[in-house]
């Protein structure tokens, strides 16, 4: 048994401040630096990328591993920069537990529907 800490996060796309924001891996790369900063050892599996599709848009997803005091952490996000909305997903779980969960997660994940204004 374990814990997940999980959030969904959306801003319009014109509320992105950064103008080289034109992809869903641009807007992971961008969200990076501050994981680093907010997380002890924060480091992206290089072969963790994973290019995908969410409500019929691109979408990119990574794995990262991070120390939270004692305990081996994952954070697992996946990016969509949508017709309207950016969005993110996001969850943070013990490493030894990231395997058995990360198929939940997806689900959800998939099940996004971006709405049209």
């Amino acid at each position: 048994e374990a814990v997940a800490i999980s959030a969904l996060i959306t801003a319009p796309l014109e509320t992105l401040n950064d103008e080289d924001i034109t992809t869903a891996r641009d807007l992971a790369e961008s969200r990076i630096e501050d994981d680093q900063e907010a997380y002890q050892n924060f480091t992206v599996r290089p072969d963790s990328w994973r290019e995908r599709t969410l409500s019929g848009q691109p979408a990119v997803s990574y794995i990262a591993d991070y120390v939270s005091g004692e305990t081996k952490m994952v954070r697992y996000c996946v990016y969509l920069l949508g017709e309207v909305m950016a969005v993110e997903f996001s969850t943070r779980i013990a490493a030894d537990a990231f395997d058995n969960f990360q198929g939940s997660f997806d689900t959800i994940v998939d099940s996004y529907r971006e709405k049209s204004e």
